[in-house]
């Protein structure tokens, strides 16, 4: 005891009078190398800053097999190499509380609080704070556009929404002033209504329906601006769900969050509003975190330097550093000398400032940092939805059945029917006029409501129009039949309507009644 306690004087005697230096650019260093003193360092592997690897059955290494590391290196250059013996830790971020040996322990990596000024806490790499690591995405583009519409789904129904009403809106506004276009009747003026406010919303309109009346042309640039908002918010979130890349939601309160036993992330987590749970390695918490069935944690902190060094090994688990978080603390080593002396510490904190102070370990530290960047491909993790394969697949299969179909029904549906249509009505017609060769004309009220539906409300718009003109001019002038043929001819000039040929043979049942009852009302009007 009193030979150990005297060693340490007399350590100390040569630290503080020698005049002898080994190494002429850390001078504080060189008597930490010409004692008896040995050092042990417990360490346990956290790139970049130890990556010591066991050499033999007692789990001890040399300084050789831990230069990789950023405090290896550190180490290397304050002490003798035949000095240091390395021996793993399960005890990480910790140091001993008590040491009654005669050899110096030093814990790597520690964890050190900016503010500290504890003599036997070595700073050596000053960190900006851990990174948060999270699940990647894993969906495929389909899946996550089925998903966008289910999370969405309060979006979708808010704008179908403001979309009715904007439509109804427009059908009270202008249902007088434009009957052809919005109907009187509300079921199917609303519903041209909610058609116009949803094309209107989405594309500025088409141009197939538009306001006359000046208060509902007003709502109309009111609903294009009201739509725009309306539209951008869906188009946004159909964007962000198809686009995103890390699953879980990067903010950390109220979440649980893994961190290492003794890291200063413990406050991280509680900072940022977060539950923690401790973990003795990086491998354990990546196993927490990929468990399929609930899983125990949402994500877990690291220091970044470490996030980064294990990137490749974060790739493989489908895991991606989601953010940083800035909260100041230093990387470095915790001294615990023989007996507790604190004044070992001062001597071993000066070489320490020496070696940080020397643009030599500068330079060193920038390029071990540097070079734990793992080398990956540069590979785009998320696919757009149109850049995925398998539906690229579907969109060609659903090309293929609809073009095929459509062209199957042509050839060997469609037109055989119109051709036989076409001969029987050639053949009618030869028999009306006596001619053999005629122009081919189909007047049938199924195809004319195919080739020209819109006609259909301005043909009635022109019978209530004109309505009472022609009955005038039938009771007086024109014949029925005149008259009828009349009313052909202006549905002639209407686009998407042949010619009509037969027009004076077929007369609808109602003109019929109609040159009855003009017949009738002259016989009464003859008599006395």
């Amino acid at each position: 005891m009193l030979y150990e306690m005297f060693s340490i004087v007399f350590f100390l005697f040569l630290l503080g009078t020698s005049a002898t230096v080994s190494m002429v650019s850390y001078p504080n260093c060189d008597q930490l190398s010409s004692t008896e003193l040995s050092f042990d360092v417990e360490f346990w592997t956290t790139r970049p800053y130890t990556n010591c690897r066991a050499t033999s059955t007692t789990k001890q290494t040399s300084l050789q097999s831990c230069t990789e590391g950023l405090l290896g290196k550190f180490l290397r250059q304050m002490i003798r190499p035949s000095k240091i013996s390395f021996k793993p830790t399960g005890n990480m971020f910790q140091k001993t509380s008590s040491n009654n040996t005669k050899n110096v322990t030093i814990a790597i990596p520690f964890m050190i609080k900016r503010n500290t000024d504890d003599p036997c806490e070595i700073k050596v790499h000053h960190s900006k704070g851990p990174a948060y690591i999270a699940k990647r995405n894993q969906m495929q583009p389909l899946t996550q556009l089925g998903r966008s519409f289910i999370n969405g789904g309060q979006i979708i129904g808010l704008t179908l929404i403001l979309t009715v009403i904007s439509g109804v809106f427009m059908w009270i506004l202008d249902r007088h002033k434009n009957p052809v276009d919005f109907p009187p009747s509300f079921i199917r003026g609303s519903w041209q209504g909610f058609w116009w406010a949803f094309v209107t919303m989405t594309t500025v309109g088409y141009g197939d329906t538009s306001p006359k009346s000046v208060p509902a042309r007003l709502y109309s640039i009111l609903w294009m601006l009201l739509g725009m908002v309306a539209f951008s918010v869906l188009t946004a979130n159909f964007t962000s769900s198809l686009n995103y890349e890390i699953e879980e939601d990067l903010n950390l309160f109220g979440k649980t969050v893994a961190v290492l036993n003794g890291s200063l992330a413990r406050q991280v987590a509680v900072s940022e509003g977060a539950k923690y749970k401790e973990y003795k390695d990086l491998n354990a918490m990546i196993a927490a975190l990929i468990k399929q069935k609930n899983p125990p944690i949402n994500g877990f902190l690291i220091d970044r330097h470490m996030a980064v060094a294990s990137l490749e090994q974060l790739k493989i688990n489908t895991l991606a550093i989601g953010r940083t978080i800035d909260y100041d603390y230093y990387i470095g080593m915790s001294v615990t000398p023989p007996y507790n002396s604190t004044q070992l510490c001062n001597v071993i904190k000066k070489c320490a400032t020496d070696v940080l102070k020397s643009k030599d370990f500068e330079l060193t530290a920038l390029q071990i940092l540097s070079h734990s960047v793992p080398v990956i491909e540069t590979v785009k993790q998320t696919a757009s939805l149109f850049e995925d394969y398998e539906f690229l697949i579907i969109l060609l299969a659903l090309f293929g059945i609809l073009v095929g179909g459509g062209l199957i029904w042509e050839y060997f549906y469609y037109r055989p029917k119109m051709e036989r249509i076409n001969k029987v009505n050639d053949f009618e017609m030869e028999g009306d006029d006596g001619r053999k060769e005629s122009e081919r004309a189909i007047l049938y009220t199924n195809e004319v409501e195919e080739m020209c539906e819109e006609c259909k409300a301005k043909v009635e718009n022109i019978m209530k129009e004109e309505g009472k003109k022609r009955w005038q001019s039938m009771q007086t002038i024109i014949s029925p039949l005149e008259g009828f043929s009349i009313i052909g001819s202006q549905l002639s000039s209407i686009p998407g309507v042949s010619s009509i040929r037969r027009i004076g043979s077929e007369i609808p049942h109602n003109v019929q009644n109609l040159t009855r009852k003009s017949k009738k009302n002259k016989k009464d009007g003859m008599q006395p």
